[in-house]
């Protein structure tokens, strides 16, 4: 039944963030690194990637939303 997947799959991925707390929500520009992100709001670069479920740092690309925990 096709309906009922793609209503339970757009579900789960509106809740890609595993993060429910206050995050700032940041842009990626062009030249900028997971860890120069990291670094500028002062969390670790592995709380970003588990937050956004990214597994490859590298992957990041320009114009992605990236959510950012607040501490």
């Amino acid at each position: 039944h096709p309906l009922s997947i793609s209503s339970s799959s757009s579900s789960s991925s509106t809740s890609a963030v595993n993060y429910n707390g206050p995050c700032y929500e940041h842009i990626v520009e062009a030249g900028q690194t997971l860890s120069e992100i990291a670094q500028a709001y002062k969390v670790s670069q592995k709380e970003i990637m588990e937050v956004n479920n990214i597994r490859d740092p590298s992957l990041i690309r320009i114009g992605q939303k990236l959510y950012i925990p607040k501490h």
